[in-house]
């Protein structure tokens, strides 16, 4: 048995109605052929996955966090569509992106309707602490998303403005399940922060692993282009660690940017980010958020569900090492 299955065993029931809820939703649609065909319900689940060890580990066990899942799963595939239109990606877990088959200005609406159908959803369910929490997660995503492209090119970007990037962009996702766990469970304020403080760093952790994915990792691996990050001239923490200890390393990156089709640079800059250090300091900073979100799983009662969620975290880090 593979460890992902061993993993989702407690939850596999669940993770089954995610799927089928999901490919409902997208056929009684309009649009439905539209989502035939492409990456939608072929990743791993990791946020719902997530979602359900976390809200029975805290003792909730009813019925619908099956919904909070499908709401939570739809958010993070229409922030990868529109992700895939800024970065210009082709692929996503080894099938054509929405703007690959139907080009920018399609795919665009097609993400803010995955947006929609996340919200739609959150909304009959008439939780307001949780819409409340999903608005300001939304906005945070988003913020993070703009900010990202605004930083396009900029050579001088900052390990703290990259780590307050990332926790928009990528944390939020993850601290929205952390609180609504903590909100279905009924937890007290002083343990729900302790949960949004280690969703925010396995989500931080989570990035980090993506950057370090983008030069050790092959396309056919990953299902998606490596080395895209430079190309689209994001900055990331390995190139930003690595900025610091060579000097010379700054002038390769601006011209590359000059003309992102020089193939020996790329080559040489990757070359020098791994010299550099900038893969191990950046798995050294992704396992240490691990190691975080690790004591407050360990500080939770025992129970099936915790020790899947420690495999989890287990499972998140090491896909890149």
């Amino acid at each position: 048995m593979k460890q992902i299955d061993k993993i989702i065993a407690p939850v596999k029931k669940e993770l089954g109605l995610v799927e089928r809820k999901i490919d409902k939703i997208l056929k009684d649609n309009v649009f439905k052929e539209k989502f035939d065909g492409t990456f939608l319900n072929k990743g791993k689940k990791l946020r719902p996955i997530y979602l359900f060890l976390l809200s029975k580990a805290l003792g909730y066990f009813e019925e619908d966090i099956v919904d909070y899942g499908v709401i939570v799963e739809l958010l993070h595939n229409a922030s990868l569509v529109h992700d895939d239109i800024i970065d210009h990606s082709p692929k996503r877990r080894g099938e054509n992106t929405f703007n690959s088959i139907y080009g920018n200005n399609i795919a665009v609406l097609l993400g803010d309707l995955l947006f929609l159908f996340s919200n739609k959803l959150a909304v009959e369910k008439r939780n307001f602490r949780i819409l409340d929490v999903l608005v300001e997660k939304n906005e945070s995503l988003l913020i993070g998303e703009i900010e990202e492209g605004l930083n396009t090119g900029n050579i001088d970007l900052t390990e703290d403005k990259y780590i307050e990037i990332i926790k928009n962009k990528t944390a939020s996702l993850f601290e929205l399940v952390g609180e609504i766990s903590c909100i279905l469970a009924e937890i007290d304020e002083q343990k729900c922060k302790r949960i949004r403080e280690m969703s925010s760093s396995l989500g931080l952790s989570f990035q980090i692993i993506d950057d370090v994915l983008d030069y050790t990792s092959d396309a056919k691996k990953v299902g998606k282009p490596v080395m895209n990050d430079l190309k689209e001239k994001t900055l990331t923490l390995p190139i930003i660690f690595a900025l610091r200890k060579k000097s010379d390393l700054k002038n390769k990156i601006v011209k590359f940017f000059e003309d992102v089709t020089q193939d020996y640079l790329l080559d040489e800059i990757k070359d020098d980010v791994i010299r550099a250090g900038g893969l191990d300091y950046a798995k050294k900073k992704a396992l240490e958020l691990i190691s975080v979100a690790k004591k407050t799983i360990e500080s939770l009662k025992p129970s099936k569900y915790k020790e899947s969620l420690m495999s989890l975290i287990d499972f998140m880090s090491e896909r890149s090492f």
